[in-house]
């Protein structure tokens, strides 16, 4: 590639032409550039001398042409001059003709080729999203349960350069990048996006841990450009599991108390905070709505009687139970339900009476 050149013509005694050319000018934006050239007259001893059909091609095109009578040159003067654009990379091909004191010889024939050098805009780096949010954790906090551990992620303030974006990457990591998991890529060139319901799936996670997020981002070239640092945190939790065992009567008579208790329930990764109880009653017909009882600590709860709990005197009654763990901050376990009937108290046996005869 170049930028200037220069060819000598044929000739008669030491007189010829000296063509050059140079690249005076680049416009980045465009990618072009202004070629100046000209045509001197040199000699040797001579100062002056004639000349006929001088012509000048460039590119295939005919930049000057002197005619066909006698035209006079003199010593290391400009005999011809001219300026075009060209492209950067472009092919600069030069043609000349004419005759030099002798006449119908093309005796100034010459030729050269050469490539223009590429006429390129500055490289500008693109820049990451100066932006990252991240979201979608229990009641939108920074929580998340490790058996559905999905989030979302929006981002901004990207930029460019001279560069095509060509995607972005979602990492994860749960040991501060001592290794990664990228659970999403997101093509296209915008400066800002989104991701909805991006796993966790694939770090194998447990109570307990904590996965940070970030945003990477790669040009069509082929070239990563790191990654934002950070787009946020999120605390993994495991939810405890429901007691295993709930003593509740199967039956009740109705004008006796009771108590239920449960057993066999597991702390989670966050431990246990209380037992969630909550009760329902089948008035004959239809159930009623849950009623929360009791958050306790404790593993039992005394009850009344069902008919201080039914208001009715009826053993078409139905009560119904369930427990739960919860764990203080976002885990709750599942529920374990038990359903009591209502049964009316039996008579008590009468007492024999003694009979006297007299």
């Amino acid at each position: 590639m170049a930028s200037s050149g220069q060819i000598n013509t044929g000739g008669y005694g030491g007189r010829y032409f000296e063509f050059n050319w140079s690249l005076a000018s680049r416009d980045t934006s465009s990618g072009t550039g202004t070629v100046n050239w000209n045509l001197i007259a040199r000699s040797g001893s001579a100062t002056w001398y004639y000349t006929k059909n001088v012509r000048v091609i460039i590119n295939g095109v005919e930049r000057f042409n002197a005619g066909g009578g006698k035209t006079k040159c003199y010593k290391d003067s400009v005999f011809a001059s001219g300026s075009l654009t060209v492209s950067g990379g472009s092919n600069f091909s030069v043609e000349i003709h004419g005759d030099i004191y002798t006449y119908g010889t093309d005796n100034a024939a010459a030729g050269g080729n050469w490539t223009i050098d590429n006429i390129k805009p500055p490289v500008v780096n693109p820049t990451l999203p100066n932006s990252v949010v991240c979201s979608g954790g229990s009641n939108n906090s920074w929580w998340l349960d490790k058996d559905s551990a999905t989030f979302d992620v929006s981002w901004s303030g990207a930029t460019r350069g001279t560069f095509t974006i060509s995607q972005y990457s979602i990492d994860v990591t749960k040991d501060n990048w001592k290794s990664a998991n990228n659970p999403k890529l997101v093509a296209g060139n915008n400066l800002s996006g989104s991701a909805s319901d991006v796993s966790l799936s694939g770090l194998s996670l447990k109570g307990g841990e904590t996965v940070k997020v970030r945003v990477g981002m790669a040009t069509t070239d082929g070239t990563w450009w790191g990654h934002t640092y950070w787009g946020g945190s999120f605390h993994i939790y495991s939810k405890p599991s429901a007691p295993t065992t709930f003593n509740v009567p199967s039956s009740q008579e109705i004008d006796t108390a009771f108590n239920i208790n449960w057993s066999g329930a597991k702390a989670g990764s966050e431990g246990i905070y209380q037992y969630q109880i909550e009760r329902r009653v089948y008035n004959g017909s239809s159930w009623g709505g849950w009623t929360r009882i009791s958050n306790t600590g404790s593993t039992s709860i005394s009850q009344g009687t069902p008919k201080s709990i039914t208001n009715s005197s009826s053993d078409s009654c139905q009560i119904q139970y369930r427990v739960r763990v919860f764990d203080g901050h976002y885990g709750y376990s599942d529920w374990n339900t038990k359903t009591l009937s209502v049964k009316i108290n039996l008579p008590s046996t009468p007492r024999k009476q003694k009979c006297f005869h007299k």
